[in-house]
Parts: structure tokens; C-alpha cells; sequence
């Protein structure tokens, strides 16, 4: 009679253990699938942050330097990257210190995704941040090449291309390619122009003294690769 009393204690011990740790796993489900959740809304949020800045802010400012380019500059890409990289002009300096804000948007905005503080379909699956990552490309870079080889010194620093390029227009070439299938258009031609005026970045030049030679070697650059030298980059 002892044996079998011992014997259900064992077996009622053993089910009540059994249903601990089924409770325990449960909980552990529940807190991770919370946590999950929470992620996913805190992602989203931060998503629409992201789209709210760029309505309100960002795309004025880039609508505003295509009016620039095409009123200022004859709609010329040429004229457009010689004037910033002079800045003889106030309206230049002005488009300057507005892309500033929109390069820090997309530092921003690259970095919550590379960290995955954004939803994993913002760039992979949305067209519209696409489109909007390669207008920005192609309308800002020419300005950061400008500046580097413009009112900034080379000494010490080489070439644009030689691991000066900021890394978000690498991310989103990448982007284009993966996506689309295609090479994207290149945003680099005026680097690679200034390399080669210049293959060894001994010293500046007036843009004025490169203009006739840029324009010689205009063609030919915009067909080069859009990442001959393939390092990685800083954002």
C-alpha cells in the first residue's frame, strides 16, 4: 500500500514538473513573440518618421536644386558640378548647405536599416525608396565630389575614389543592381574626370583651367564602371 502511494506521489510529482516546464516554454513563447511585435511596431513607426521627414523636408530641398541645375546651370550636368565646385555665387553656396541636410537624412535613414531599425521591406520590396535613394544619388553625389576637389585641400587625402566615396551611394548602387538587374546610371563621372586630369592628386586646379579638358573627357567618363576601385566606405 506504501509502494503505490509512493508510486502516484512520484507520478503526480512527475506530471506537475511536466506542466511547469510546458508553463515556463509558453511564457518564454509569449515574451519573445511580445518582444517580436514590439519590434515590428517600433520599426514601422520609425518608418513613417522616416517617410514624414522626407515629405516635409527633404524632397522640398531636392525640388529646389533641380530648379537650381535647370535654371542656373542650362539643365547642364557639367555647369551644375563646375558652380559647386567654385561657389562664386551665393545661390551656390545656398544648394550647398541644403544637401547637407538631405545627406544627413539618408546617413540616417541607411543606417537604422543597416542596424535593422527599420521594416526589412523598406528597401527590399518599396519602389518608392528606391527611386527616391537613385534620384538622390545622382543629384547629390555630383556635390560631394564637387567639395572634395573644390574648396577642400587633397593634400594627404587622395582621390575621391580612393576610399573617400561615402558609403550610402555604394549601398544604394547595390540597392539598384540587386533590385532592378540592371547597372545603375553613375553618379561618379566627374570623379573619375579629376583622376584622370589628375592620376596622382598632386594639386587642385581652378575649374576654370580643368573646363576645357572636362569637357573632353566628359563622354568617355560617363560610361566608366560605377565602382572601379570596389572599397567600402564610411556613411
Amino acid at each position: 500500500m506504501l509502494a503505490g502511494s509512493t508510486l502516484s506521489t512520484a507520478v503526480v510529482a512527475l506530471i506537475l514538473g511536466g506542466v511547469g516546464i510546458i508553463f515556463t516554454v509558453f511564457n518564454l513563447y509569449v515574451t519573445a513573440r511580445n518582444r517580436r511585435l514590439d519590434e515590428e511596431d517600433k520599426q514601422d513607426q520609425r518608418a513613417a518618421e522616416q517617410s514624414y521627414k522626407y515629405s516635409k523636408e527633404v524632397q522640398n530641398i531636392l525640388f529646389e536644386v533641380e530648379r537650381y541645375k535647370r535654371q542656373k546651370c542650362q539643365d547642364s550636368d557639367l555647369v551644375y558640378y563646375t558652380r559647386l565646385k567654385e561657389l562664386q555665387h551665393e545661390e551656390d553656396w545656398d544648394i550647398k548647405q541644403k544637401l547637407t541636410v538631405v545627406n544627413g537624412f539618408w546617413r540616417e535613414t541607411i543606417f537604422l536599416w543597416n542596424k535593422r531599425k527599420l521594416p526589412a521591406e523598406f528597401f527590399e520590396k518599396q519602389n518608392i525608396w528606391l527611386y527616391r535613394g537613385n534620384m538622390y544619388r545622382l543629384l547629390v553625389e555630383p556635390c560631394d565630389i564637387a567639395n572634395h576637389y573644390g574648396l577642400k585641400s587633397m593634400s594627404g587625402v587622395g582621390h575621391y575614389l580612393a576610399g573617400n566615396r561615402p558609403g550610402r551611394y555604394e549601398f544604394l548602387e547595390e540597392l539598384w543592381l540587386r533590385r532592378k538587374g540592371e547597372q545603375p546610371l553613375s553618379s561618379i563621372q566627374f570623379a573619375l574626370m579629376e583622376q584622370k586630369l589628375d592620376p596622382h592628386g598632386r594639386k587642385k586646379q581652378s575649374s576654370k583651367t580643368l573646363l576645357p579638358q572636362v569637357q573632353a573627357l566628359c563622354a568617355g567618363a560617363v560610361e566608366a564602371s560605377v565602382n572601379p576601385v570596389g572599397f567600402r566606405y564610411s556613411y
